[in-house]
């Protein structure tokens, strides 16, 4: 089953607790004002290094607000198989994008990586 996460409420509402704009963040995204109106909107879906980067500037568990609004049997799935992986850097994000993966895909977790393939 798959199951399309809404980005709608999520991302709207955590650009104006924060105060920023469309533009700003945008910008920062390396896309249009336009196309990010259109993932606000609902209309695209952000990619998953947008989910990062906007992970990093909210300085917020992102995934948990996109889990709250998934039907309860996936939400327990889901919980299940994070609770059975070691804990994640808070700068995994960042170390990503920065193309620091070493510090993330280190050897110390191995585990992780035999879960994703």
């Amino acid at each position: 089953m798959k199951i399309k996460i809404s980005w709608v409420n999520i991302l709207r509402t955590l650009r104006n607790q924060h105060g920023l704009t469309q533009a700003e963040l945008a910008s920062v995204l390396h896309i249009s004002r336009a196309e990010y109106a259109n993932i606000e909107r609902g209309y695209i879906q952000p990619t998953a290094e947008m989910i990062a980067i906007l992970t990093d500037i909210y300085d917020t568990d992102i995934y948990r607000y996109a889990l709250n609004s998934l039907p309860e049997e996936l939400v327990a799935e889901q919980n299940t198989f994070k609770a059975s992986m070691d804990p994640i850097p808070k700068s995994a994000a960042s170390d990503l994008l920065s193309g620091n993966s070493d510090t993330y895909y280190g050897k110390e977790n191995e585990d992780i990586l035999k879960h994703l393939k």
